[in-house]
């Protein structure tokens, strides 16, 4: 029997992405792309059914505000992947899931106000058996499972550290106007908390740490950023010493001069009234300088057989919608099948079994490679 994937924002930027490497991956499955313009959804359905010979994609005009559009759309679905900027309807979403019974995962900001509205109803899902993963894609979503993969390596891993590298140009990403406030809303309740000596502590903002994230950029000044994903990793992994997320500048104008400046305005205004400062981050942008693209490196160290080892792995894309949606996907690869399907509540990074994660997102066009011991020269391919 054909399973049925609704996809709201099906017709984004990182949703359109999502289904294309759904039904590469999976040429029975039935995807329904959603969102309140019908005709771009519509679009999108039957460019994706061109290129890929098919007619598994159809179109749903679906308003997140509508609670029993929601069910009755859930209703005749049998997992919803949320791809759309709508974390301000969560609570409505988190009812339309719970009465419909339906698995679910989203792909939104770690945002506390979302977070805090799952954790209130995590034990409803574990009571109405709904496997329920929060965070996809690959920030937050990729470092936890980058160091989980890592200590299967290991026969104890004592410290696990992963580093970002975001160089893009927003303004010219075609990013929506919820995603920016979105990104406000993360920048808003920035945390900069890392796990060190058996405990969590917050960092100084001028506390930046220098990496070498290799070829293509070379060394960056990063700061710590909190991912729940991380505090659930301490929990997983409870012999990790160290552990934390560090993400690299986008240039130097907008680093040191506008961020500043733009930190103070968004924890002073009203979320509705930060366009200004929206803005001039996106207008900050536009002086980072190519190479662009994302990479994502982690770095970890334990024992092996009573001897210390070390593990350097790279994930690297010019495309960061696409280094979104293959996690995505690679994590939907498992549910649908079962392998790692359970009740509750769950981040992406700590629910996925990261060995094939990781194979499964190379499959799909990222570029990942580990350097045993960091050392580069003897690199391998997953």
């Amino acid at each position: 029997m054909k399973k049925n994937i609704l996809i709201i924002g099906g017709y984004g930027l990182a949703g359109r992405q999502i289904a294309k490497l759904l039904l590469h991956a999976n040429p029975e499955l039935n995807i329904v792309l959603a969102g309140r313009n019908l005709q771009k959804a519509e679009k999108e359905a039957e460019q994706i059914n061109r290129a890929s010979a098919t007619h598994n994609v159809s179109a749903l005009q679906l308003d997140a505000k509508d609670k029993t559009a929601l069910k009755k759309a859930f209703d005749q679905t049998d997992f919803i992947v949320n791809a759309a900027s709508i974390i301000e309807q969560t609570s409505i979403i988190v009812e339309a899931v719970l009465e419909s019974g339906k698995d679910y995962l989203d792909t939104q900001l770690s945002s506390p106000n979302k977070l805090g509205i799952l954790f209130q109803n995590a034990d409803q899902f574990l009571e109405k058996d709904i496997c329920y993963v929060t965070d996809g894609g690959f920030h937050p979503g990729l470092p936890a499972a980058l160091i989980r993969y890592s200590a299967l390596q290991m026969d104890e891993i004592q410290k696990g550290n992963v580093f970002g590298a975001l160089k893009i140009k927003l303004a010219d990403t075609g990013v929506s106007r919820s995603t920016q406030l979105e990104f406000v809303d993360e920048l808003k309740h920035y945390n900069t908390s890392v796990y060190k000596e058996g405990a969590w502590k917050k960092q100084s903002f001028t506390e930046t740490y220098q990496f070498d994230f290799g070829e293509p950029f070379g060394s960056a000044k990063c700061l710590p950023m909190f991912m729940e994903e991380m505090k659930v990793l301490v929990e997983q992994l409870p012999d990790i010493k160290e552990t934390g997320f560090y993400m690299a500048g986008f240039n130097k104008i907008l680093d040191n001069w506008l961020m500043p400046i733009i930190f103070l305005g968004i924890s002073i205004v009203p979320k509705n009234w930060a366009w200004p400062f929206v803005n001039l981050f996106l207008w900050g942008s536009k002086f980072t300088k190519p190479p662009y693209g994302v990479k994502i490196v982690s770095e970890c160290s334990g024992t092996k057989n009573n001897q210390p080892v070390k593990l350097r792995i790279e994930i690297t894309n010019s495309d960061e919608y696409l280094l979104t949606a293959a996690p995505v996907v690679a994590c939907l690869l498992q549910l649908l099948d079962g392998n790692i399907r359970q009740p509750g509540l769950w981040f992406q990074g700590n629910l996925v079994e990261p060995t094939r994660f990781l194979t499964d997102i190379q499959k799909m066009g990222v570029k990942c490679v580990i350097f045993p011991n960091q050392v580069q020269t003897e690199a391998l391919n997953l």
